[in-house]
């Protein structure tokens, strides 16, 4: 009974503050959704300026090739002068100049070649469009040396060759959302965990009730474990209106895994990031110096995760302390459970890495507060 009481407390708590109230609710919706919908990781209609000077119908039928949605031609310029102020003003992707005498050149069998200047401030859509870009004048360049010889379409397709084919799995039509909705999810829990957490414990000493409940029958341990509790309950609900009605509702994402099993790593994760947050409240004096705390703490936490940058692609240095991000854990739990399809017998290693990390920062953490507040 005294836990239901102090939960109910907790709840009254959490919906009274309205500005927290609407910022989990926002976070949980909305955020997600536009970062399902806003973040996009491949090449979508990169805007591009054509700079023709052999204007013949082989040059039109090589910039064809280049097109939605992909690519979009925004207009064709006269100079070259033309093409760098667009640069650099930042009005297009990419400049492709055609030079002179491209059909002549090819008619006598000589190599021609193309230029295609790219804005390097748009690193990952500059590096995109110059592999497909790259990719289609290969193309053209080698169906016109097959015309050229006189190999006709029959005779190439009993020629020795290697027919590498792609089949991509638990994305077939390699959707942004699958990943980047998920991945927005994971950071939400881990924010709003470790900022609920804190907050609930800094209000409570800034209301000047914490001193109550201390010299209080209650232990210290019981009433950060009910408000530990209390969060984890409020984000998984969170959590489950998200997958509801972002991920499957909005973009259809389907659960591969088992949910309970999702459910449960999420809580386990949340209980992880509670540890961070009762560490923040041990250092935090005000409840204005929470969100400044959890920003030095969440930095880390996200960039080691291996979510926004690869650990392969990390320096060797770094790698390490990967392993003490919870976020890396439940990154690789989540996709694997809910893309993959992940059971219990996979997972179980990841599950247990994740507990050993989250109970040194809870441990940690409760011992500063009964350091100070003993």
């Amino acid at each position: 009974m005294r836990l239901l009481f102090f939960l109910k407390k907790e709840a009254l708590q959490f919906l009274r503050d309205k500005a927290i109230f609407l910022f989990v609710l926002y976070a949980f919706t909305l955020d997600v959704y536009i970062a399902g919908n806003g973040f996009i990781l491949t090449l979508k209609n990169g805007g591009m300026a054509l700079f023709d000077l052999d204007k013949t119908v082989m040059s039109r039928e090589m910039t064809s090739r280049i097109r939605k949605p992909y690519f979009q031609w925004k207009e064709e310029i006269k100079s070259s002068e033309e093409a760098l102020r667009l640069l650099d003003q930042g009005k297009t992707l990419g400049v492709l100049t055609i030079p002179p005498n491209f059909q002549k050149k090819l008619h006598q069998g000589r190599t021609v070649s193309l230029q295609l200047l790219l804005d390097g401030t748009q690193i990952t859509s500059s590096t995109l469009a110059s592999a497909y870009i790259a990719q289609i004048t290969a193309d053209y360049g080698q169906e016109f040396a097959l015309k050229y010889y006189g190999i006709s379409s029959p005779t190439m397709a009993h020629m020795p060759r290697v027919d590498g084919r792609t089949r991509v799995l638990f994305n077939p039509n390699l959707e942004d959302p699958y990943f980047t909705a998920l991945d927005e999810l994971f950071m939400v829990v881990t924010m709003i965990s470790i900022i609920l957490s804190a907050t609930a414990l800094v209000r409570e000493r800034d209301y000047g009730t914490l001193e109550q409940l201390l010299v209080s029958p209650i232990k210290p341990r019981q009433i950060i474990l009910t408000k530990i509790l209390f969060t984890m309950i409020a984000l998984i609900l969170a959590s489950h209106i998200t997958l509801l009605l972002v991920l499957q509702g909005a973009f259809g994402i389907p659960m591969r895994g088992s949910y309970l099993l999702f459910m449960g790593v999420t809580a386990l994760y949340i209980f992880s990031c509670c540890g961070i947050g009762l560490l923040i409240a041990t250092l935090a004096q005000r409840l204005g110096q929470i969100g400044l705390l959890t920003i030095l703490f969440l930095a880390p936490i996200l960039f080691l995760s291996g979510g926004w940058v690869p650990t392969e692609a990390m320096p060797r240095w770094m790698v390490p302390l990967t392993y003490l991000s919870p976020l890396k854990y439940y990154t690789d739990l989540g996709l694997g459970i809910y893309l993959r399809g992940e059971s219990f017998s996979l997972a179980w290693r990841e599950i247990l890495a994740m507990a050993a990390v989250g109970s040194g920062y809870f441990l940690y953490g409760l011992v500063r507060f009964r350091k100070i507040y003993r």
